[in-house]
């Protein structure tokens, strides 16, 4: 029973908010705990869930940026010479 409980909340805080339910209803099959303690764990843990979405959606965010900022080439802040069309 305990593990069943603790397989619901390790889900339960998963931040994929829509296949938590089924993630935890395979694992519970596969590993052959009780499905229902493995639900009300997940669904016990479904506010903590949504406090925390905003926190893995900040620290995304971070990362993101991060990661864009650092995949960017230089841009030089100097302005671009402008070429005249040759006559003719």
């Amino acid at each position: 029973m305990a593990w069943s409980l603790a397989l619901g909340m390790v889900i339960g805080v998963n931040p994929s908010v829509e296949i938590t339910t089924l993630v935890v209803i395979a694992l519970a099959w596969i590993f052959s705990l009780n499905q229902v303690a493995s639900q009300i764990g997940t669904h016990v843990l479904a506010p903590f869930h949504l406090l925390l979405f905003v926190l893995f959606v900040e620290v995304a965010s971070i990362f993101s940026a991060y990661a864009t900022c650092r995949s960017t080439p230089h841009r030089s802040t100097t302005p671009r010479r402008k070429i005249k069309a040759r006559p003719g």
